[in-house]
């Protein structure tokens, strides 16, 4: 199995630069890419308050700190980033048609080794691989969002992924100071379809009038020993994308997934929950 040295990861956004980030912390050379120039700018100051951050509460050392900055370099081009990486890490949206053109373009640039992950939480990686060459060098990884919140790191492989795939995704995710999680390919892994329980549920929950949605995630998240509530962790991430998450699972996993018919009225109406039961 050849080292990982060089990283790239693909899309500046919140997920993108925290990816970057904690390759860079890993010891690898990492290349943040957007295309967008005032992503790449924004995502280099939140890295850099973000270990500012982490100095000043001592779980990085002020040396580690400027070493991992000193690893980042940004590219607004997709094959300068990729054309050197060993693996090559995609952020782009979580939509199909998005992810499969970055599969291709990435197939088309980068060296016959180069290992393509993807950071999906509903997208198959077996489907992802299939309209490339590179099938047994495919894997998916995904990161927490926010990435502070835990350790654990799911690695999900494809019908094709190699065991050698496998193990370097292991081996890149602890040196990222995580803690990898090897799964086979099921819709939406773990968190993610229990994350998108729990919320659907308080959703049905709130619907039957039970209490405010305030109180119904105070309930929860002290019950449970959640670090947000389930309401409010479904506006933050966005209501629209957990309906989709939702019907996906919904589509793929059966009834017990079946979308809180209030969060389809809230998202067809574009209302956020917390605001609606004030």
């Amino acid at each position: 199995m050849s080292e990982v040295r060089i990283i790239a990861v693909i899309g500046a956004g919140t997920m993108g630069r925290s990816i970057a980030q904690a390759a860079a912390v890993g010891g690898f050379r990492t290349i943040l890419e957007d295309i967008l120039p005032n992503a790449l700018r924004k995502a280099e100051d939140a890295i850099r308050a973000e270990l500012g951050r982490a100095v000043s509460t001592g779980s990085v050392e002020q040396r580690e700190a400027d070493a991992a900055l000193a690893r980042i370099e940004y590219a607004s081009n997709l094959e300068d980033a990729a054309r050197d990486a060993d693996m090559v890490i995609e952020a782009v949206p979580d939509e199909l048609e998005s992810k499969l053109e970055i599969f291709v373009l990435l197939d088309k640039v980068c060296r016959p080794e180069t290992m393509i992950v993807s950071h999906t939480q509903i997208q198959s990686i077996t489907e992802l691989a299939s309209v490339i060459y590179r099938a047994p060098k495919c894997i998916a990884m995904w990161f927490p969002k926010p990435p502070q919140t835990s350790v654990a790191l799911e690695i999900v492989r494809g019908l094709e992924t190699s065991d050698e795939t496998a193990t370097a995704a292991v081996a890149v995710a602890q040196r990222m100071k995580r803690e990898p999680i090897l799964l086979r390919e099921t819709p939406g892994a773990i968190t993610a379809r229990m994350q998108a329980l729990i919320s659907n549920e308080a959703f049905k929950m709130l619907g039957e009038g039970l209490a405010s949605a305030e109180e119904i995630d105070r309930a929860l998240q002290q019950g449970l020993g959640l670090p947000m509530g389930p309401i409010a962790e479904a506006e933050q991430y966005g209501l629209e994308r957990r309906l989709r998450m939702m019907e996906y699972l919904h589509k793929t996993l059966g009834e017990t997934y079946r979308p809180a018919p209030l969060l389809e009225q809230y998202v067809k109406a574009n209302k956020r929950a917390l605001a609606v039961s004030r």
